[in-house]
């Protein structure tokens, strides 16, 4: 695979890391569906993972209450 340099390790935020350059994890998206990959890479990775679409890191949260606070209380911290 392809290897980036990871800014979330300090964070202990796991990465899925990129399959190609350019491309990231988006790579063989059409062979099934994002709610199953998604779950896979719940169950795999925890409530919490960064994956690339493109070159650009994305932060995924899959924690109801987690997400709740970001939208909410820390919402200007957050694009």
């Amino acid at each position: 695979g392809f290897t980036r340099p990871d800014p979330y390790s300090r964070y202990g935020v796991p990465i899925v890391q990129p399959v190609l350059p350019f491309v990231g994890n988006m790579w063989g998206i059409w062979k099934g569906s994002f709610m199953d990959r998604d779950v896979a890479r719940r169950q795999k990775y925890g409530k919490v993972w960064v994956e690339y679409q493109g070159r650009k890191p994305v932060l995924l949260v899959a924690d109801c209450d987690m997400i709740r606070t970001i939208m909410i209380k820390d919402f200007e911290i957050f694009t």
